[in-house]
């Protein structure tokens, strides 16, 4: 009568074990779940900023239409310059446009925010922002570098976001 009372003993402990494999495994794939949930969430971010990136230079040449007349937002290459006029006494529409360009793709380019909230965040260190002119249609690009949404999610992807308008 005392074995099969050990044996019946035994039968639990597997049960136990068995039932903690499935546990593992259950808890595993929670885990999986929660890291592509938290890439996902950082990839939608950067979208979001690409769109408040790409309006807030719209934005910035529907305030200086004397610069989009002259043609000074015609050719944005994301390479500009710092102009050295932070035109906060009187600038002449073009320094501004140039000041407009400097500063958007710096906003773009940050990776972090400042503490004080006067700086955003950016894209990250190889996002630029251009902005083309073609047939009367300004066509604002942002691209950046986002994490793929394969299963291992090792690599980096450009992405881009465009928007085109008539001013």
């Amino acid at each position: 009568m005392q074995r099969k009372q050990h044996i019946e003993k035994g039968f639990s402990l597997i049960e136990v074990l068995v039932t903690l494999i499935i546990v593992s495994i259950g808890v595993m794939g929670v885990i999986g779940m929660q890291l592509m949930s938290a890439k996902n969430v950082n990839n939608a971010e950067m979208r979001s900023l690409a769109s408040y990136f790409a309006y807030d230079m719209a934005e910035r040449m529907r305030a200086n239409p004397t610069g989009v007349t002259a043609g000074s937002y015609n050719n944005i290459t994301g390479s500009e310059t710092d102009p050295e006029n932070s035109c906060t006494s009187a600038c002449s529409a073009t320094q501004l446009a140039a000041y407009d360009a400097f500063v958007w793709n710096a906003m773009i380019d940050n990776a972090i925010a400042s503490n004080d909230g006067s700086t955003p965040r950016g894209l990250g260190d190889n996002a630029i922002g251009t902005v083309t002119l073609d047939a009367g249609i300004y066509t604002i690009d942002v691209s950046w570098d986002e994490q793929d949404r394969t299963a291992d999610g090792g690599e980096l992807r450009t992405q881009s976001l465009s928007i085109e308008f008539l001013l």
